[in-house]
């Protein structure tokens, strides 16, 4: 009985000792993060390796803004849309859209026979001219010495008058039309017209094509001089009284959020379109070949200053779907824990963005990663995938 005892005792102690190491051996393991969760801790090396940059929250002044979209726009006399002035077959042109043409360019070549009688009715009036004159003249002396009528000498000058009328009508349309005045008298009669560029700039739509008949009001193309680009915003009725010349425009093309340019507020209509909108003109700060005529462009105007939460870019990290930053909480050991936190962002300058909420709330005496955030969320995505 008291060997039995005994053995009793011994199995006792060590299922008891054993049941004290198990907790122990379950201590020395590192919890794997959960989907979802929002804290994670880096080992010895990838701390190393970080090369982590800390910042704060701070109140900082922020602009107040009006978020708009609109236009980009140039000025009417930047503008051309070339016609014929004349009938004719288009008989060559090399006209593309996106061509870029200088002032004087060739742009088109008509031809057509009412081209040679204008310039033959010139000629003929020419010499016709010159007789009347003479015989004006003649008459005007056989008036004065009673030798014919006056009457004679009035038909003779209106004859004169006349005709001259008429040849200097044809010199201004021929000219108007692209002949040479000298060229022509010298006797050379041309039965092709050339139709030449009104101005420098690009070829932003053509009408014709070789072979084409074409009247003086048809158009040939239209040419834009992309110098003196502007901006034309569309600002709604409500928000137009906060709107000032002079103000600042931040705008970029449609879905291009990383080629921000700068205009200034220059023009406000006086006038309500049917959306309920004003047109408001700006003047970019400087030329950008990239920019082109009627491109869509979104825009914010800075219509004042105001106080807000804000941390660097480079703190915020966007990813599917939801912006967050990482804040370092204090750990065991030396190294910190990190918390993700989701935040709401709203008005971004140059290196700023405005927090304007936050899940847990965001305070001024927080750590946040401002450089290598990325490395964090890499980090937490594997983490998640291996707890998956």
């Amino acid at each position: 009985m008291k060997t039995n005892h005994l053995l009793i005792l011994i199995f006792s102690v060590f299922a008891l000792g054993a049941c004290h190491q198990k907790p122990e051996e379950k201590e020395e393991k590192k919890p794997v993060p959960k989907s979802g969760s929002n804290h994670l801790s880096l080992s010895e090396a990838q701390w190393q390796q970080s090369g982590f940059q800390f910042g704060k929250p701070e109140v900082s002044e922020l602009p107040g803004i009006i978020q708009v979209q609109g236009i980009l726009d140039v000025p009417p006399q930047n503008l051309s849309s070339v016609s014929a002035m004349a009938s004719g077959f288009v008989k060559k042109t090399d006209l593309l859209q996106g061509t870029h043409v200088h002032k004087g360019d060739v742009l088109v070549t008509l031809q057509s026979p009412e081209f040679i009688s204008l310039q033959e009715e010139y000629l003929s009036n020419r010499s016709k001219l010159a007789f009347l004159a003479q015989e004006a003249e003649r008459q005007q002396g056989l008036a004065e010495e009673k030798v014919a009528s006056a009457k004679l000498f009035q038909q003779s000058k209106s004859e004169y008058e006349s005709l001259k009328a008429r040849q200097n009508g044809l010199r201004q349309k021929l000219k108007m039309l692209g002949f040479s005045i000298p060229v022509l008298e010298k006797g050379e009669i041309r039965s092709e017209l050339e139709i030449r560029s009104p101005a420098d700039g690009y070829v932003t739509d053509v009408f014709i094509n070789p072979g084409k008949f074409i009247q003086p009001q048809d158009l040939i193309c239209e040419i834009v001089n992309p110098e003196h680009l502007h901006s034309e915003l569309y600002v709604y009725e409500k928000d137009i009284s906060q709107i000032k010349n002079g103000q600042k425009i931040r705008f970029h093309p449609l879905g291009k959020p990383g080629e921000e340019q700068e205009a200034e507020v220059y023009l406000i209509s006086r006038k309500i379109n049917a959306d309920r909108t004003v047109r408001v003109h700006g003047h970019l700060k400087k030329d950008n070949p990239s920019l082109i005529p009627n491109m869509a462009i979104q825009a914010v105007i800075e219509v004042g200053n105001r106080r807000g939460l804000t941390l660097p870019l480079s703190a915020v990290i966007s990813f599917g779907g939801e912006k967050f930053v990482f804040a370092a909480r204090k750990g065991q050991g030396k190294r910190p824990v990190f918390e993700k936190i989701v935040v709401k962002t709203g008005t971004e300058t140059r290196d700023k963005t405005e927090i304007i909420s936050s899940e847990p709330q965001l305070r001024t005496r927080d750590e946040i990663v401002i450089s290598g955030a990325h490395l964090l969320l890499s980090v937490l995505e594997n983490s998640e995938e291996e707890a998956d």
